[in-house]
């Protein structure tokens, strides 16, 4: 990990202030999205302790909690038993009860903010919870062999009784100096999370240890950080990986007219050790990646909303560089391979907004390299880092941003000022089939050498002579905000399979999946 890159980038980099929403007067309104856990100060105890006393506006308390029941046939495993999705000769359905409780308390003074966020997350009839974190064995062609270790793991969504989301000072007063600076444990956030953010969709939220600096002028604000990933535990305090390092510098100005552009260079830098030990069984997607020494550059393109009322649209580029060692390989003692990979997602969409209801018409279309040589001693699959996937890739949640072509095809409509209807349709291709399948995560499903031809069809791996076209999903979501603080939402979305599943699982059999859930939230 201490290549020359990882030194000259080190040294750049310091402590920094957070890419949270509240944190800068700078921020698109992409940057909102599923930021559910972000410091609001609204809300309903806010509101009243304001209202009896003007004094308490220096003061933020405040709960958001959610329930949500989930329904998953045939698939969505986030973990390497992804390698069961829509198959027919495996038990692959899963449902459980998720709920999650954070708890804010923050105060802002005379050049100076603490803010401290507890957080309660548990699942009850969750699978994942005793097949050891969805562990599959698989060989390195892709064949099932054993599933275990039976009772090894605790699922994804679970992180109990109580563990600690944030907690932060941020010391700097605009009016007075430019520099500020916030260290602690916090969230991180950039452009609309498809690269990096805290994934607020899952029970369990995604935080890092870490220290960083702002310089904060009208029209830019420059960031730069060093951070350490934490990694959940469950019924034990939550602690930070030193195997694991994430550090940036992002530009984010309104110079480009009529446009908010985002600048970065990151570096993800992890060590042989990120995975040994316990550490080895934290549950997917929060278990430390593969040993690597990564580097992205990119650009986060977006429409101003004070400007564009109608039209809206956007464009991200991201390019990387460096090193991989894929963890499949020699027992995760395999070669650092050059890594060379690049990804792009251009949107755009228009609201009729003196019609009625509304309407909404989008679209989107988002690409990722897969490695189309694996025995070429390189890497060139695109790496996701720490996103929100979901719903980029569909609300489902079987895919994400690594050796796919992906189109998003999206429709709303408000029937009543709070009752919002969504249709999207998601249509998905692998960037090359001489490259895996690669699930929410960003676990590959299979191994990485090329199936023989006689285990072709017996389950997921790297088969050139399959197509490409993974399938469609359809996804219909209806949500309604029943007063200011309390929301419900539902959603129904089914994945039609395409000819890539149906070759990969030609003799073990393959069918649709299905997910379905119902959510109620509440921010007090």
């Amino acid at each position: 990990m201490n290549t020359p890159y990882a030194i000259a980038l080190s040294a750049a980099l310091a402590a920094a202030h957070a890419a949270d929403p509240s944190a800068s007067s700078v921020v698109p309104a992409a940057s909102a999205a599923h930021a559910t856990s972000a410091p609001s100060k609204v809300g309903w105890l806010n509101e009243t302790l304001r209202a009896k006393d003007p004094s308490m506006s220096a003061w933020n308390f405040g709960a958001f909690s959610w329930t949500r029941y989930e329904i998953k046939e045939n698939g969505g495993f986030s973990g390497a038993a992804s390698a069961a999705d829509f198959r027919t000769d495996i038990d692959n359905d899963n449902s459980y009860l998720l709920q999650k409780l954070l708890l804010r308390a923050a105060y802002t003074g005379d050049g100076f903010e603490v803010f401290i966020q507890g957080r309660h997350s548990s699942v009850t009839g969750d699978d994942r919870s005793s097949s050891g974190n969805g562990i599959l064995r698989v060989t390195t062609n892709g064949v099932v062999t054993a599933s275990g270790p039976s009772g090894g793991g605790s699922s994804p969504e679970s992180d109990g009784p109580i563990d600690l989301q944030q907690a932060h000072l941020i010391l700097g007063k605009a009016s007075v100096s430019p520099l500020s600076l916030k260290v602690g444990r916090q969230e991180i956030i950039l452009g609309e999370h498809r690269l990096v953010g805290p994934l607020p969709w899952n029970n369990v939220q995604r935080q890092w240890d870490a220290a960083r600096l702002r310089w904060q002028e009208p029209s830019f604000s420059i960031d730069a950080w060093s951070s350490m990933l934490v990694m959940p535990r469950d019924n034990a305090f939550n602690s930070s990986n030193p195997d694991e390092i994430f550090s940036g510098l992002q530009l984010t100005t309104k110079a480009i007219p009529t446009l908010w552009s985002e600048f970065y260079l990151l570096s993800r830098n992890v060590g042989r050790d990120a995975n040994s030990g316990d550490k080895g069984l934290t549950p997917a997607p929060f278990r430390p990646p593969e040993a690597q020494d990564l580097y992205t550059a990119g650009i986060y393109l977006k429409n101003s909303t004070n400007d564009w009322t109608r039209l809206d649209f956007g464009a991200q580029a991201y390019y990387q560089f460096g090193n991989f060692a894929d963890a499949r390989e020699a027992g995760g003692n395999g070669p650092r391979r050059e890594h060379r990979a690049w990804a792009t997602v251009i949107s755009s969409g228009y609201t009729w907004k003196e019609a009625s209801f509304s309407p909404r018409l989008g679209m989107e279309y988002a690409y990722a390299t897969g490695d189309s040589n694996p025995v070429d001693g390189k890497h060139g699959t695109f790496v996701h880092l720490y996103p929100t996937g979901h719903p980029f890739y569909g609300y489902a949640d079987y895919l994400s941003l690594q050796n796919l072509h992906n189109l998003r095809l999206r429709s709303s409509a408000a029937i009543t000022p709070r009752l919002k209807l969504q249709l999207e349709g998601q249509f998905n291709w692998l960037a090359t089939t001489h490259d895996n399948f690669y699930n929410v995560a960003g676990l590959p499903r299979g191994g990485m050498g090329e199936q023989p031809t006689a285990e072709r069809g017996t389950g997921y791996g790297i088969n050139p002579d399959a197509g490409s076209y993974v399938g469609t999903e359809i996804d219909l979501l209806a949500s309604w905000q029943v007063t200011r603080f309390i929301a419900l939402e539902a959603a129904w979305c089914h994945f039609f399979t395409g000819r890539y599943i149906r070759d990969s699982l030609a003799r073990s059999g393959s069918q649709d999946g299905d997910y379905v859930y119902v959510q109620t939230q509440w921010n007090f």
